[in-house]
């Protein structure tokens, strides 16, 4: 990996010096490439923010080999503390950390193990059983991860006992856990995708305020949320195709669950969970409650205290969204949260101080990843926005491609690098630098007025954010994707061979009845019920209907 980035940076400084004009769009290019060629997204970021510290260097009138390790130490102690150095940007970093530490507690209590037993005795059959293993998928919207390791683990004797096969229950497993936390008011997702948002809104003086342009670019999200629809009524339907209809066709007739020889089961680690009798359910579900019930009345009490300073007199529910302080409000959330969540479990003495402190501790490390990556990205978004990398795309591309191609294409764009890299998270930081500036270039060339700019910024925001899921579904490198696999107890290639064909399906309809008609003026919902009808139709036609042994 080392000799592949050195021959790397050393082929982009080549270029920088034989094509000057080209230096504006190195940074990105640089990222992306490595992202691609090494898997690590951290190492790919940071190569990108020193490429361009050291083009900005040179700008200045340093010499080439000056620039090259000058811009390495001004990644770090300049470019990266300018990245921090900014309100918003904390006050998300605080957030994420706290809703992660409260994942954390979620976790140890027991609570989340028990909400998934109490679904679990409603399954009186096979349908029964995989609506139960997606409504867990769906309940457990505040973290992937938690979703995966618990619904793929616990759903697992209880699918096995009514004949769903493996490779259908870690399909399951894996279209809920990415994409209801990636679409979720609240999440270890939103405080990084608000992140990455901001920034790029900032960076190119769009006037949109992030938490708005997020909700308002769920409706676009139109892979993940056929995937959300799609999976319970191919359940209802009871129809298959391709290599996951011979697999619950096995299942169905045999009786075994995976191919022999492939049970790789991993399990939920309960040596440090409280006794089954002292685990309850509303351990998990009051403190989540709270957060998203703290959120919806902070986001009107901050609006209507931003609206009465300015001596408005009315105060209708879009003016007090646009004018609430909606990071505060989330931090706010999550620190209530956090705190009933550990209130809980002390008063019932269900984890002594120091296991909560450590539970706590626990959920803060998982997200110590995302807060460097999304760090590295603000960074790199300001290094873009001195070498005028916004300006150099949108001239290039402003002739070429249109503002109503440009969602399908972003979306695509994602998907590829997602897929290849395995990582959506990674995809994203990668692509909000450079996607949100040609949305902003484009628009300009083009003359488009304010609304209709914002209008194209929340489609291109819709389609990175999901795009970058479809690549991740796709990705046998995908840490979501090797972790359903683990946990359904399933080999990693029977989980992507029986999955693919269905992430194709509904990533060709998300695009060619999402966004494409999408981008030329079509009502989002209108889409998303074409797309429904339309997957539906085709899983009537193409799928069969398995043999149901009830």
């Amino acid at each position: 990996m080392i000799l592949r980035t050195v021959f790397f940076l050393l082929t982009v400084a080549v270029m920088a010096w034989l094509f000057p004009e080209w230096r504006p769009i190195l940074p990105p290019l640089a990222a992306i490439g490595l992202a691609f060629l090494t898997r690590r997204v951290i190492v790919a970021l940071f190569c990108g923010i020193w490429v361009g510290a050291a083009i900005l260097l040179s700008r200045d009138g340093g010499t080439m080999l000056a620039s090259v390790g000058g811009g390495f130490f001004r990644a770090a102690d300049t470019w990266v503390i300018k990245g921090l150095n900014d309100p918003s940007h904390l006050l998300i970093i605080v957030f994420t950390a706290l809703i992660g530490g409260m994942t954390g507690i979620l976790a140890a209590s027991g609570g989340i193990h028990a909400l998934v037993a109490l679904i679990a005795r409603k399954a009186k059959n096979r349908v029964g059983a995989q609506l139960a293993a997606y409504a867990t998928g769906v309940l457990m919207f505040f973290d992937d991860y938690s979703s995966t390791i618990v619904t793929g683990s616990a759903f697992r004797p209880l699918t096995d006992r009514w004949r769903v096969s493996r490779e259908k229950l870690s399909f399951i497993v894996d279209s809920t856990s990415a994409p209801i936390a990636s679409v979720s008011i609240l999440s270890t997702w939103i405080g990084y995708e608000l992140g990455l948002i901001a920034d790029a809104f900032k960076q190119n003086n769009i006037d949109l305020e992030a938490y708005n342009a997020f909700l308002a670019s769920i409706p676009y999200r139109f892979y993940a949320l056929l995937l959300l629809a799609m999976v319970p009524i191919s359940a209802l339907m009871r129809r298959e195709f391709g290599p996951m209809r011979r697999a619950e066709e096995r299942t169905l007739t045999t009786g075994v669950p995976h191919e022999p020889g492939g049970d790789l089961a991993a399990g939920a680690d309960e040596s440090q969970l409280p006794p089954a009798d002292k685990r309850r359910w509303y351990d998990a579900v009051l403190p989540v409650a709270v957060m998203v019930l703290s959120v919806l009345g902070g986001l009107i009490v901050s609006g209507r205290s931003t609206l009465t300073a300015k001596g408005a007199t009315s105060f209708p529910l879009r003016d007090i969204l646009s004018a609430a302080d909606s990071f505060t409000v989330l931090m706010w959330a999550a620190l209530l949260a956090t705190l009933i969540a550990g209130g809980l479990v002390l008063l019932r003495r269900t984890l002594d101080t120091d296991k909560l402190a450590a539970a706590w501790l626990k959920g803060l490390l998982m997200m110590l990843p995302a807060l460097m990556i999304l760090t590295l990205a603000w960074t790199l978004g300001s290094v873009t926005k001195d070498l005028g990398t916004a300006e150099f795309i949108a001239q290039g591309l402003s002739g070429v491609l249109s503002a109503g191609l440009l969602p399908a294409a972003v979306f695509i764009a994602a998907a590829v690098t997602s897929f290849a890299t395995g990582t959506s998270w990674g995809t994203m930081a990668i692509l909000f630098p450079t996607v949100i500036p040609l949305a902003a270039g484009i628009a300009g060339a083009q003359g488009m007025e304010t609304a209709a700019l914002n209008e194209l910024a929340i489609l291109t925001v819709g389609a990175v954010l999901t795009g970058s899921i479809f690549g991740d579904h796709c990705s046998p490198v995908s840490d979501t994707t090797v972790m359903s696999a683990m946990y359904s107890g399933l080999p990693l290639m029977d989980h992507v061979r029986t999955q693919l064909p269905y992430a194709l399906l509904y990533g060709t309809i998300a695009v060619v009845l999402g966004y494409l008609p999408a981008g030329f003026g079509l009502n989002p919902f209108l889409c998303l019920v074409l797309q429904i009808a339309a997957a539906v139709a085709i899983l009537g036609y193409i799928g069969k209907r398995t043999t149901e042994q009830e």
